[in-house]
């Protein structure tokens, strides 16, 4: 079909640097996105460095590439993928110059409230920004069940995280948003190193009246990514980085002890393909439908608001 054009802003991994076309197999990256869609054929890439763009070209087939967005040609749908310091001035401008119908922005969409305003004050079709858990069918699942009511009230919740507080913080306090709901900062401290100019920080949140406790890991270590959340009824737990999503009930024995069991369904198999429908999404605008997703760049901002008033 290939209805629509894409570009992609950015050739590195999260681009799809280090993957190559495949016809099966968890869908990770922009390129491959784009590519395993029918709607959709990729039809340049951006990058300011040319041994990398050409590389990226020639792994992907993409027929134009560029140095710069001034170069890129109106596309339907457009990834930004570059450096987190560039998100803001390449979104700003596809969105004033409406060179794309659709803009897909990696994590965090931008570094400053200022920036936050200067964006949404723009009138743009569809943004998205990539907090890939709303994307994926597990965590929407158990995201429903928690809204529901299956696991009774919230206690408490504890969750490891690694990588910056603004680089991989982002998405954790998102995906709590999701989960749990709105979140009200009470305490931060820095804690274990992140990026550059971003350390991991320490915080405590409260999602109602119950304590949420956000603790940075070294990633010098490993890389660790989980959360916690423990309820009247239940318990949710999103191991290796939300990949396994183990969901435990309350249930009671002979001598009626109540303690928790794996749910029928448990454990969830997460983050195969969120990208994947994060692209579904943009073909289904373009196509004249919703976006619907939770993550749009107006969704967006009331977590970039949490991460900034935590620093």
């Amino acid at each position: 079909m290939n209805l629509f054009s894409a570009a992609i802003v950015g050739a590195g991994r999260i681009a799809g640097l280090a993957d190559a076309p495949s016809d099966s197999g968890p869908v990770r990256t922009h390129a491959q996105a784009y590519t395993r869609h029918p709607s959709f054929r990729l039809q340049a890439v951006v990058d300011p460095d040319e041994s990398r763009r050409e590389r990226f070209r020639a792994v992907w087939h993409v027929p134009e590439a560029y140095a710069s967005i001034d170069e890129l040609p109106a596309v339907d749908a457009v990834s930004i993928c570059s450096v987190t310091s560039a998100h803001f001035p390449q979104l700003q401008r596809l969105m004033q110059n409406g060179s794309a119908r659709a803009i897909l922005c990696e994590k965090p969409v931008c570094e400053r409230p200022a920036e936050l305003d200067a964006l949404l004050a723009i009138d743009h079709r569809l943004v998205l920004v990539n907090h890939s858990r709303r994307f994926d069918p597990a965590h929407q699942r158990v995201a429903a069940d928690i809204h529901a009511g299956r696991f009774g009230e919230l206690i408490a919740g504890r969750c490891d995280y690694y990588g910056g507080w603004l680089h991989n913080g982002t998405h954790l306090i998102d995906t709590l948003r999701m989960l749990i709901g709105e979140l009200r900062v009470d305490r931060a401290a820095v804690s274990a190193p992140g990026k550059p100019d971003d350390p991991c920080l320490d915080v405590r949140v409260f999602a109602g009246g119950a304590p949420v406790d956000l603790f940075g890991f070294d990633e010098r270590h490993y890389q660790l990514f989980e959360i916690d959340l423990r309820f009247t009824e239940g318990r949710v737990l999103a191991r290796n980085f939300g990949e396994e999503l183990i969901v435990e009930q309350v249930t009671t024995n002979n001598i009626q002890e109540r303690y928790l069991a794996p749910a029928s369904e448990s454990p969830l198999r997460g983050l195969d393909d969120p990208l994947y429908r994060a692209v579904d999404v943009m073909a289904a605008h373009l196509a004249g439908g919703s976006a619907g997703c939770g993550a749009t760049l107006a969704d967006a901002a009331e977590t970039m608001r949490t991460i900034w008033r935590a620093l």
